[in-house]
């Protein structure tokens, strides 16, 4: 039961992962309000199954973003708060459900959404920063269930 120091198990943590992830570049960036996100996601999740990891595709267009659940094709779309700089459309396939928690732990409704980078998504709020990465699911080909 003894205490334990963060030292002893900091080896656990993929530490340059995580810098890596922190100095990717992502192309575009727009502004969403979190509520709606997190309201979509909970509709969503009861579309997906817990055994294809939750999978939903996010598709980020020139004036919203748009998420479908994978196994049944039910999709809703959420409007930016401000205009996109994306010049076309980019999809990527996250667990919906996670992606609902990491968005429930922020503390303020405007969020930036970092998108563009294959290996996810990056979300900013009020000086903290979290990720979304990438379903690699081999039953998924360019985000569709074959």
């Amino acid at each position: 039961y003894g205490k334990k120091s963060v030292q002893e198990d900091l080896e656990q943590y993929p530490v340059q992962e995580i810098v890596t992830m922190m100095n990717d570049s992502f192309n575009y960036e727009c502004l969403l309000n979190r509520t709606l996100l997190i309201n979509t996601l909970d509709r969503l999740c009861l579309f997906t199954d817990g055994y294809e990891n939750n999978a939903v595709q996010v598709c980020f267009e020139a004036e919203k973003v748009t998420f479908t659940a994978n196994e049944s094709g039910t999709h809703e779309s959420v409007k930016y708060l401000q205009p996109c700089n994306a010049d076309s459309s980019f999809n990527i396939l996250v667990d919906g459900a996670f992606l609902k928690q990491q968005l429930s732990a922020l503390p303020q409704e405007d969020i930036k959404v970092k998108f563009g980078n294959e290996n996810g998504i990056q979300i900013i709020c009020d000086g903290i920063t979290q990720f979304a990465s990438t379903l690699e699911d081999e039953d998924y080909e360019d985000g569709v269930n074959e």
